[in-house]
Parts: structure tokens; sequence; C-alpha cells
């Protein structure tokens, strides 16, 4: 083997005295006939450090650097040949960095390393298009490298290419990071504005290709899963720019066999508020696939329509209540529906919603008493109080008294003291009534700092109603009397801890503690107050 005097860093360092040409060719020497890879390797390291390299002697470097990625068995040496044919940019040695792509037993860092010296030689159509071949590769290195270098191309260049390599039937998962490709595109497009308007007034070239891309775009419809939010998202995206040209394409998918799809469109329908679609939306809330009809009752919410709520109000009243209790889900997806559809609608009118208070469906009547008591308004009140007043079905009781608690009004209370002295109430029902009684209490403690004094009397005298029964129903069940000790914990006063006292050698062990605590409460507020 030939021998060398100067090491590959020093020939750099000297190429002035040596002359370039001369410490390239040496280099290159060192490259050929050392017998040490190390050696090598820094020779490979060192030719990357000369700048503006003549293309007379790239060609030179290109032979060797050929040879290496060719004949040499170490992969790593392989390796730094294309680095540096990369750093070099030398557009011949594309040939040989692809052919070493193909070869099998290259690492994903290796395979990184050629990606990165392709794209530094040259980064036009067929390297972009080596580039996507990766991009459903399964290590996560280099997609995020593929991705990442892709998207440094002006978004009008990247955005037809992904969509052209799109329309050639890559891979399902390449077809998900297609599209989420392009929706990042169309954002960066887009940052400065709360629409599409501008984007679609200044870019006519990329909705012209959305457009005819459609069909593409919505086949990966078929494999979107739930936990695709990122992909969804940036169909989203997407289809908000191709607003008008996408919807009757999504509504037809309602139609379609393949239920993955026809649950994406749904859930597309839903987020882009498609109104056109409702009517098939409620078709398809008897779907035989739960999942449809649970995106259908929630893209229904989303669409916000009012004069949707009879329509699923219907799919509540259920008279089998085994039937109810199988389907769950659904029916509370359903409440949270119509919730959402009176809530985000402004100054509308609940009298179709209240009326169903006097169903004889103590199924629906109880759903009803939820979503009033969801909502929260004070016109509820009175409804709730007379359909408590008949009540003969303890869910729908215990449904309207949490909504009463919800809405928050001083009405409410003189009922809920009835029912909590009532020897035939449930104590489930009586502890539901407590927790009512310290949400009213919480909205309208408030009154005791003020000049109103019918509010004022009427806290006083259900706070002290309170402790009468507590006092007078040492046997009530614990957890029904646990939650009086905590009400008067918050809201009692010193004549309250006369009562809580006599809770102290209570059974079991949970209500003298929970008394103890309170009186402690009340004296330091107390105390506080009086400094």
């Amino acid at each position: 083997m030939k021998e060398f005097n100067l090491a590959p860093r020093e020939i750099f360092e000297k190429r002035n005295e040596l002359g370039v040409s001369n410490s390239i060719k040496t280099l290159l020497e060192i490259i050929e006939f050392s017998d040490t890879d190390l050696v090598r390797k820094e020779a490979l390291q060192t030719l990357r450090s000369f700048d503006d390299m003549p293309e007379s002697l790239k060609m030179q470097c290109f032979g060797s650097l050929e040879n290496v990625i060719i004949s040499e068995k170490n992969i790593a040496l392989k390796c730094e040949a294309g680095k540096t044919i990369g750093k070099l940019k030398i557009e011949k040695g594309l040939e040989p960095l692809k052919w070493l792509l193909d070869q099998q037993n290259l690492g994903y860092e290796d395979i990184k390393i050629v990606l990165k010296a392709i794209h530094d030689c040259k980064f036009e159509k067929e390297e972009i298009e080596l580039f996507l071949s990766y991009i459903d590769s399964k290590y996560t290195t280099i997609k995020e490298y593929v991705k990442n270098t892709l998207l440094t191309l002006t978004p009008e260049t990247a955005i037809k290419i992904f969509l052209d390599y799109l329309g050639k039937n890559p891979s399902n998962e390449a077809k998900k990071e297609l599209i989420k490709l392009v929706g990042y595109e169309i954002t960066g497009l887009n940052v400065s504005f709360d629409d599409f308007s501008y984007l679609k007034s200044k870019y006519p070239d990329v909705l012209s290709l959305l457009i005819e891309k459609i069909d593409e775009l919505t086949d990966v419809l078929s494999i979107l899963k739930e936990e695709d939010t990122l992909l969804l998202e940036n169909l989203i995206i997407i289809f908000n720019v191709l607003e008008g040209h996408i919807n009757n394409k999504l509504i037809e998918l309602l139609d379609d066999e393949d239920f993955i799809a026809k649950e994406s469109a749904i859930r597309l329908i839903g987020r882009l508020r498609i109104k056109e679609a409702s009517d098939k939306l409620v078709e398809n809330i008897d779907n035989v696939y739960n999942d449809v009809s649970l995106a259908s009752i929630e893209a229904l919410g989303e669409i916000g329509d009012i004069s949707l709520i009879p329509d699923l109000i219907k799919a509540l009243d259920i008279e089998d209540a085994s039937f109810e209790y199988a389907d769950y889900t659904l029916k509370w997806n359903i409440i949270e529906s119509i919730k959402k559809i009176y809530l985000n609608n402004e100054k509308v009118s609940y009298g179709f919603l209240i009326e169903r208070l006097s169903t004889s469906n103590d199924i629906l009547k109880e759903s009803v008493a939820y979503i009033l008591g969801e909502i929260a308004s004070e016109e509820f009140t009175e409804p709730l109080l007379n359909t408590l007043k008949e009540w003969h079905n303890i869910d729908v009781a215990k449904s309207i008294i949490i909504a009463l608690g919800k809405i928050g009004e001083l009405s409410a209370t003189k009922r809920f003291l009835k029912i909590l002295n009532d020897q035939n109430t449930y104590w489930l029902l009586k502890k539901v009534t407590v927790d009512s009684l310290f949400n009213i209490f919480k909205k309208n403690w408030h009154y005791m700092n003020t000049n109103e004094v019918e509010e004022k009397r009427t806290l006083v005298k259900r706070r002290s109603e309170l402790e009468e029964y507590l006092t007078t129903h040492p046997n009530d069940d614990k957890k029904v009397k646990v939650a009086i000790i905590k009400f008067l914990e918050r809201f009692g006063d010193k004549t309250s801890i006369n009562t809580l006292m006599k809770r102290l050698n209570d059974f079991p062990r949970i209500v003298q503690i929970s008394a103890s605590k309170a009186i402690k409460k009340i004296e330091k507020r107390f105390e506080t107050e009086t400094e």
C-alpha cells in the first residue's frame, strides 16, 4: 500500500502551499489506496471542506466517490462518499446515490444521509418524486425528514406535486401524509386571513387543482380512523377551500356501502356545517352501524339547525326502558346534540322542549329535564316545578331536581324542603335534593351581603328548616346527613353549631368526622369575620 506523509486534515491546512489541485488529488489517492478505513473516512470528510471547487476537480472527485459507493463493502464509507457528492453538488453523482438507496443493507440513518445528499445535489421533479416514495416510511426519522424537506418547496409548487402524486394511487399511509402536507401548505398561503376568500382570489390555480382532485381527496375517507385527528383537521382545511364544490360529493357518500367512508363523510359534514345533508343525517340516526348513528347525531348538533330538534326528540321518545339502557351512549349523544343546538342559537323559543315535560313517557321526560338543566334558563323553573308536583318516577324526579339546582332559582327551595320532609321519599332523592339546595345557595348567597330583604329571608329560612330536619331525623341515611352537614359547613352560622353538636356522637363515624370538621370551619369563619 502507498504511504502518505500527511494526514487528510493537514493536507487541507496546507492546500495553499501544496496547491488545491494537488491537495485534492492526494486526498483521492488516500481514499483509494489507504488501508485504514478511519483515514479514508477522514479524507472523504476533508474533501467537503473545499469551497467553490471547479467543475474539473469535481469530476476528478466523482470517479473516486462513485467507486467507493459501488465497490466499497463498508456502508459507513459509502455514506461518507454520498455526503461528499451532496456537499460538492455533483449532479452526475445522483445516479450512484439512487443506486445506493436501493441496497438492502442500509439502516434508517444511512437512508436519511443518502436522501440528504440527493437533495443537496439537485431537488427537482424527479428527486421530489423520489422523496415522496419515502413519505410512508416505517422509520419516523426518515418520514419526518422527507416531510420537512418537501415543505421547503414553494406552496403552489408543492400543492401541485402532492396532488399529482396522490393521483398515482400510493399507499394508504402515503395518502394520509400527502393530504396533511396539502393542508399545511394551504394554511401557510392563507395564514393571515380568517376565511379562504383571499386564497381563492389570489391563487385560483390552487383551487382548480383541488377541484380536479376531489375524487382522490375523498377516497381517503375510507381509511380515516378515529385517531387520525390531524388528518381530519387538514381535510377540513382543504374542504373549506372547496366550499360549494365538495358538499354534494360528501352527501353522496352518505349512501355509500362503505360504512367507514360514510362515517368519515358524516364527521366532515358536521364540522363543515353542511345543512343540505340534514335529512340524510336524520335517516342515519337509526343506522345498523352504531358508529354511523353516533356520528350522525354529533353532526346534527354541529350543524345546529333548530328545525332538527323535533327529529332528535323523536329519537329519544323510547317506551322500552331496556332498549334505552342498551343504547345509553346513543341517548346521551342525542341529548348533547340537542343542548348544543339550543346553546348555539340566540333568541330561540324553548316552547317545544318545555311541552315535552307533559309527555307520558318517563324516559323522554327525564331526558328533557336534563337538557333544561344544562341550558339552565330561569324560564324553565316554573314548568319544572309543576312537573315535580306530580312525579311518580324517581329517575324523572331526580333529573328535575338536579336541573332546578343548576338553574339556581330560590323559588325551587320550598318544594325541595317538602320532598325532604316527606317520609316516603327515597334516601337517594333526598341526597340529590340537598345537593341541589347547595347549588342554589351557592348561586344566591351573595344576597346575604345586599339589601335584598326577600332573598335574604328565604335563604335564612331554608337553612333553618334544613337544620331542623337534621335535628329531627337522627336515623336518616348517613349520606343524607353528611350532605346536610357539608351544606351547613359552607352556609351555616353560629346557630348551626348547636345542630351539628348533636351529630358528634352519631354512627357511622363519617357523620361524626363531618360534623366536627363543619363546626371547626364555622368557628374559624366567624373568628375571621370578627377580627
